[in-house]
């Protein structure tokens, strides 16, 4: 039995999107960028509405508190190639790391990069308004961000830049994360309006994404104790079913709750996978189904380390 197939690990009711095609995030997300720039074309030719003001990343716009332009200047798109452009990272990086960083994840560290882009790009509009871009629109700097977590998960693979000269991902992210600091530093026209701020700010965090390692999902991100806390107060009633296998058939409102062992060190090499998912890591599976990610020790997060690489070589 895998660790997926252990009826703690399920969700006891179905999801309310289950007859939606479960298609990658990323593909949503390029459907959602064209969809919002051919919304974008219809209003230039028959609505006439002024929505850059509103949803691009203005330097009045943030000024004035409208901090949702952080995130609604990711939707919105200059041209036909800039959008392009945008899409053609997403098919080769994004799809790669949502495989990695799965779904929740994915989506968090896409747009964190895109905000942390903005912000950053919203210091400098703010301190020298002369020097860069009165608004900024574009997907670029999430796009950026997912570039910047592959190049470091996979650093040794090899591209052609512009189909011709083959590189490492290595190398690919050096030259890029190079023009984007240049270019931040060096705001000169003859480079175009491009918010090389927001980009770089991507980048910075895909590669503190990595750096962390909120890529494993058995390292929880900033706020996971608070997360699983409100997630507790709200979602209780639809926990029962797994506190009482958890407590062996005790109602989930006893005050006789049994606890868990914590596992014991063990020679990881001397047991087969199975066995090792049934003496070491049910116990962790069974706390983190009790009190979430947040509450694992190191101790127990290496178990589950262990676990993965040993499940991945069967």
């Amino acid at each position: 039995m895998s660790v997926a197939d252990r009826d703690y690990w399920k969700d006891e009711e179905p999801s309310t999107f289950s007859s939606l095609p479960s298609w990658p995030v990323t593909y949503w997300l390029m459907g959602i960028l064209v969809a919002c720039f051919a919304g974008q074309c219809i209003n230039d030719v028959y609505i006439k509405a002024s929505i850059d003001p509103y949803l691009a990343l203005t330097r009045e716009g943030i000024l004035s508190g409208w901090i949702w332009q952080l995130l609604s200047f990711q939707f919105l798109h200059g041209s036909t190639l800039h959008l392009i452009f945008n899409l053609l990272g997403l098919w080769f990086f994004g799809r790669s790391v949502e495989q990695v960083l799965g779904r929740s994840r994915f989506v968090l560290a896409y747009f964190g990069s895109g905000i942390v882009g903005g912000i950053l790009q919203s210091v400098l509009m703010w301190a020298f308004p002369a020097l860069y871009a009165g608004y900024v629109v574009g997907a670029s700097a999430g796009v950026l961000g997912m570039l910047t977590v592959f190049c470091l998960l996979h650093a040794d693979a090899t591209f052609r830049l512009y189909l011709l000269i083959p590189m490492s991902a290595r190398v690919l992210l050096y030259i890029t994360a190079g023009v984007e600091l240049f270019f931040t530093l060096v705001p000169s026209h003859r480079d175009g309006a491009v918010a090389h701020p927001a980009h770089l700010g991507g980048m910075m965090l895909g590669a503190l994404w990595v750096r962390s390692g909120w890529h494993q999902d058995w390292n929880p991100l900033p706020g996971a104790a608070l997360v699983d806390r409100i997630k507790n107060l709200f979602y209780r009633p639809h926990r029962a079913p797994k506190l009482r296998i958890l407590q062996g058939g005790t109602h989930p409102t006893s005050s006789r709750i049994k606890t868990t062992p914590a596992p014991t060190e063990v020679n990881t090499e001397d047991l087969a996978p199975d066995e090792f998912i049934a003496r070491e890591v049910d116990p962790i599976l069974d706390k983190i189904a009790a009190h979430g990610m947040a509450s694992l020790t190191e101790k127990e997060r290496r178990v589950l380390a262990a676990a993965r690489d040993k499940v991945s070589k069967r």
